[in-house]
């Protein structure tokens, strides 16, 4: 079956999802795997000072080769966790993935609670390179998620590069996309990579991060 029209957003969803629940755990870690290879060969990936990654869910693309790499380069990683009390992410920064990260919100890995988070105006720069997973994506560089929009909260206002983890087939010429949507500058997958034309836009109304600007105690435990 065929993806559903570009303006449906349920339908993409639900056509993703079970596509995704028919690839093999293996299959998944194979292209996670390929896909690892070519973003480590990004000269944007290799250079980046912080790397914002993701702990992947059962259905989405494995990174850790990634992450493994920047910190061994001696290069700063940090990772979403879920705040219940504002129901919101923070980005927190981990040294060792084997030792910094548990199950938490949603059954994902996340930083520890004893972890300090960062302040989100430190990660907006240049300096930090995002790695954003998805269910859908186009070459123009939109993205369509899950539907908290957590993401597109995370990436508000975030000016450094916004690397879109896909495989080959969720790579779609066209997404839906409203105008406060955060826009990747690059979409990566098995086979394909996809650098859209920044084209200026003006200032639209944003979902924006619920989470404090800057907290240095560590939140609540997840839910």
């Amino acid at each position: 079956m065929g993806a559903p029209a570009a303006t449906d957003k349920a339908g993409i969803r639900a056509w993703a999802r079970e596509r995704l629940a028919t690839i093999a755990q293996q299959a998944l870690a194979a292209i996670g795997q390929c896909v690892s290879q070519r973003l480590l060969a990004l000269p944007v990936v290799r250079q980046a000072t912080v790397l914002a990654a993701y702990a992947a869910m059962a259905d989405e693309i494995p990174i850790e080769e990634v992450i493994e790499d920047k910190l061994r380069q001696g290069g700063k990683v940090v990772m979403p966790r879920y705040d219940a009390a504002a129901r919101c992410y923070r980005m927190v920064a981990i040294a060792n993935p084997e030792k910094d990260l548990a199950r938490g919100h949603y059954g994902i890995r996340e930083p520890r609670p004893e972890l300090p988070p960062e302040d989100p105006a430190d990660l907006r720069g240049m300096a930090t390179v995002w790695l954003v997973p998805g269910l859908a994506f186009d070459p123009q560089g939109h993205r369509l998620g899950r539907g908290a929009g957590y993401y597109d909260r995370l990436l508000a206002g975030v000016a450094g590069p916004r690397i879109g983890v896909a495989q080959d087939w969720q790579i779609l010429p066209a997404v839906p996309a409203e105008p406060h949507d955060a826009i990747l500058t690059m979409v990566v997958s098995e086979h394909r990579l996809f650098e859209p034309p920044q084209v200026p836009r003006a200032p639209q109304p944003r979902k924006e991060n619920p989470c404090p600007n800057s907290s240095h105690s560590p939140p609540s435990s997840p839910a």
